[in-house]
């Protein structure tokens, strides 16, 4: 069955070919009237065949004929709506479309409703032929309808979601202050990489180390004491290099400024965090050596850690080791600190922290620099930021793209809410068939676009106004020029402690929604593939993905246990020596990359040229030589199967442009709408309609929809069945042919088999234009008596017998015994043609045969 997110691959009816023609039909040149109840008792194997009698069979079926014809597959439909609560309305309708598609001698196999002579039932037949004679089922239209109506929705979507795209777009810009942020950061990181050295030489005054050079507690004594602290705490003004100016003591007013341009908030905080003492793993050997154990509390620290992870994971503060740094004490307590071992062996992790404010950008920076002592002895180092646009809405073009993105989430919501309780109508109020009817990929889509969409309204509410109250809590600051100067009184450096913990708070909440801001715009895509639907040309990714995607299920099996098998050998290979193959993720990470292109071949030879050489080799030629080409072949092959499909469809524009027609003529009143139509007919048979087999004519459907003109209902009639031909006509294999060959000697040679109880003998006579079949037989205890029983070959050189009838009578039986058998359909029904060819390619020619020519056709033929 077609998925119900892909749009139907209907051709322009200019571009339509009729199938092409088996054996039977390009024998058959006129209809054959044939009598099919004798031919029925003498495939059975019956030993009584009805009496000679002269029967007339008529060549096709009328309308009336097809609707009673179609009573049995009522009584189908019927059944199946009984279990619609333990299957959903696609797969109802599914299972009835293959139950309906069944090979049945007499009916047209791809018009099933369409009665023909046994033999006949591939001939091509024509839309407007099929139309006029013999009507449109229900369903057929039904289903067409249906159809369109997802085309003309899907296209309305289109605009829908590409302007659900332009405001999202337009709102992230409007808020988007990366790049003053990055400004401001990436300003602050180069004066402490750059600036806070340490290891002064003389003469020339130059520090040669920095951060990074900081690998042990008197390292760290000596960045903070030569470095750090003079840098930010700068109280003279400097001068360049070997200058012997100078230029005196900076003004206060100068001394609050880090930077020029970044005002300092209060003084600089210095805490620690301290290890989890615990017992050591060999205790024996710490007993023995006196060792005190102790782990890393929440941050691994056995390899280096990403800034989101430092950044993020709590520090766990030991108050009674935090100091305050400010511009007259920084000296002395940094000194005592070091005399009294502040920095020891139970230190995890140190956090130097500072407050700046960018008045040119508005932006408010909490600055972190992270010292974090693994339990190996190794001292990671890191920088990270904590940054604030005081005032998000002081342009109104801000508020403006707020506002009309969530007016268009809200009309989303609106649409959706109509959708639900149109399908609750349908479905009675029916929970369990409402879940089974409504509940899809896409409409999932649309639901978690609203969800995220409003959570992100409450995020953002949330961190705005965590943003206010550190507004609010700076400007309650004391003057650090007063503080300076003595004259303020409230400077007691714990004050800062709460807009410290505030900004911590407030910068962990914004780097934690950023991640849900950052997921929306996948959900944008979905909704882009959704609205791709409309339009075949535009689906072909999608379709090529869901085409591909039991290929790609199975390749990437194969492809997963080959790769991982490398993963685990690079580990084992390289995970000593390279911290990128250390751990399993980092070494898939890393093999990933290295099926990219992007890989340190010198760093992985340094160990061992051969075992790098080998493994290098072995890896780019089965992954990157084999299985990834081999990927792209498969989804190459489906796109290129695909994009056949889909080259000759209607292009969007003339989709736009059928929808855009069709309103406008439903606007006018000259058409009537396919929504209304739908509704009539749920109103009139409800859901049942779906499946209903009912034959419809022009009249009964005029006549079900008031106001509905002669062309609209033949044109819709018309296509309905053209639809239901593109989706359900199937061609005649080769293979199937010759798989089938060998059954059908086998069926033949039964058939013949079976006559020698009950020869049959048949005279054509042709009488007032219409064919006249006699038969008669010979009883069963006559012909034994008679002689022993023949061979097939010998019995079909008997005169009065011919190949046409061999053939007929094992059609017949082949769909008696093998008819009902899902396991052998294809090769039946190809077997059902072979044998239809031959019986028409042997059979008589009643004219010829009428007038007494000699040598006509099927008459005097031998096995």
């Amino acid at each position: 069955g077609r998925p119900a997110f892909f749009p139907r691959r209907r051709l322009p009816r200019s571009q339509r070919q009729p199938p092409l023609r088996g054996a039977a039909q390009m024998a058959a040149v006129d209809p054959v009237k044939e009598n099919g109840s004798a031919m029925d008792g003498l495939a059975n194997g019956s030993s009584e065949l009805p009496p000679a009698a002269d029967v007339v069979l008529p060549a096709g079926g009328s309308a009336s004929e097809d609707v009673e014809a179609t009573k049995p597959k009522l009584d189908v439909a019927s059944s199946m709506m009984v279990n619609a609560d333990s299957a959903t309305h696609d797969e109802i309708e599914i299972q009835f479309t293959k139950e309906l598609l069944k090979r049945q001698p007499g009916k047209h196999r791809t018009f099933y409703w369409v009665k023909t002579q046994e033999g006949r039932e591939e001939d091509t037949m024509d839309v407007e032929t099929v139309v006029a004679n013999h009507g449109v089922p229900e369903h057929v239209v039904i289903r067409y309808i249906k159809d369109e109506l997802d085309e003309e929705t899907a296209v309305k979507s289109l605009p829908f979601a590409l302007v659900l795209v332009v405001l999202y777009a337009l709102m992230c810009l409007a808020h988007d202050t990366q790049a003053s942020v990055r400004s401001v950061e990436e300003a602050i990181n180069y004066d402490i990489a750059e600036n806070a050295n340490f290891a002064y030489s003389s003469p020339g005054n130059m520090g040669f180390k920095n951060m990074d050079d900081v690998n042990s507690y008197a390292d760290f004594w000596s960045w903070m004491n030569k470095g750090m602290l003079p840098l930010y705490f700068q109280n003279d003004r400097w001068v360049s290099e070997d200058s012997s100016l100078n230029l005196g003591p900076l003004p206060l007013e100068e001394q609050v400024f880090y930077l020029y341009h970044n005002r300092k908030l209060g003084p600089m905080r210095l805490m620690q965090e301290t290890a989890l003492t615990v017992d050591c793993q060999n205790l024996d050997m710490s007993k023995a050596f006196e060792l005190e154990c102790s782990k890393d509390t929440q941050l691994d620290l056995t390899l280096d850690p990403t800034d989101f992870d430092v950044a993020q994971i709590n520090f766990v503060e030991a108050t009674s080791l935090t100091h305050w740094l400010n511009s007259s004490n920084h000296f002395e307590t940094t000194k005592n600190l070091e005399i009294n071992n502040w920095l020891n062996p139970q230190t995890y992790r140190i956090q130097v922290s500072f407050v700046t404010y960018n008045g040119n950008k508005d932006l408010l920076t909490m600055t972190n620099i992270h010292f974090m002592f693994a339990r190996s002895g190794h001292i990671w180092k890191m920088r990270t930021h904590r940054t604030f646009n005081l005032r998000p809405y002081e342009d109104w073009t801000v508020i403006l793209w707020d506002v009309l993105f969530y007016l268009h989430i809200t009309s989303i919501f609106a649409i959706e809410m109509v959708e639900v309780v149109k399908e609750l109508r349908n479905n009675r109020c029916s929970l369990m068939g409402f879940f089974k009817s409504y509940l899809n990929f896409w409409n999932a889509v649309d639901w978690v676009s609203i969800v995220v969409a409003y959570a992100m309204f409450i995020v953002w509410w949330v961190r705005y106004s965590k943003i206010k109250v550190l507004e609010e809590s700076v400007l309650s600051l004391p003057d650090d020029i007063q503080c300076m100067q003595g004259i303020a009184t409230n400077c007691d450096e714990q004050i800062y402690s709460q807009l410290y913990s505030d900004l911590e708070v407030a910068g962990h909440w914004i780097k934690e929604s950023n991640l849900l801001g950052a997921f929306y715009p996948v959900i944008i895509m979905l909704r882009l593939f959704k609205a791709f639907q409309a339009q075949p040309r535009l689906a072909t990714v999608a379709m090529t993905l869901y085409n591909s995607a039991g290929d790609l299920a199975h390749f990437g099996m194969v492809f997963l246990a080959a790769f991982f098998s490398f993963v685990f050998t690079s580990i084992a290979l390289f995970g000593r020596e390279l911290t990128e193959f250390a751990q399993f993720d980092r070494a898939t990470m890393s093999l990933f990359r290295l099926l990219m292109g992007d890989f340190d071949y010198e760093a992985m030879q340094a160990n061992d040229r051969a075992i790098a050489f080998c493994f290098m080799v072995t890896f780019q030629v089965t992954m990157f030589l084999i299985m990834l080409n081999m990927l792209v072949a498969i989804v190459m092959d489906v796109y290129a199967e695909t994009k056949h499909q889909l080259q000759s469809g209607e292009t969007l524009w003339e989709e736009v442009w059928q929808t855009m027609t069709r309103g406008w003529q439903n606007w006018k009143g000259t058409r009537v709408s396919f929504n209304k139509i739908m509704d009539i007919f749920l109103k009139e048979h409800g859901v049942q309609c779906r499946i209903s087999t009912k034959v419809m004519d022009l009249e009964f459907f005029k006549g079900m929809v008031p106001n509905l003109e002669d062309e609209q209902a033949l044109s819709i009639l018309r296509d309905a069945a053209d639809d239901w031909y593109n989706k359900h006509h199937q061609t005649v294999t080769m293979a199937e042919v010759l798989s089938s060959a060998s059954v059908a000697s086998s069926c033949a040679r039964l058939a013949a088999k079976r006559m020698r109880d009950g020869l049959m003998v048949a005279n054509v006579s042709m009488a007032e234009g219409e064919m006249t079949v006699r038969t008669s037989t010979v009883p069963t205890d006559d012909m034994a008596a008679m002689a022993p029983p023949l061979s097939p070959q010998e019995l079909a050189q008997l005169p009065d017998l011919t190949l046409e009838e061999i053939f007929k009578a094992a059609e017949l039986r082949l769909q008696k015994e093998h008819g009902n058998a899902p396991a052998e359909a294809s090769q039946v029904a190809a077997l059902a043609r072979v044998l239809a060819s031959l019986r028409l390619l042997s059979q008589s020619d009643p004219l010829a045969s009428a007038a007494g020519a000699p040598g006509v056709r099927g008459h005097g033929v031998t096995v």
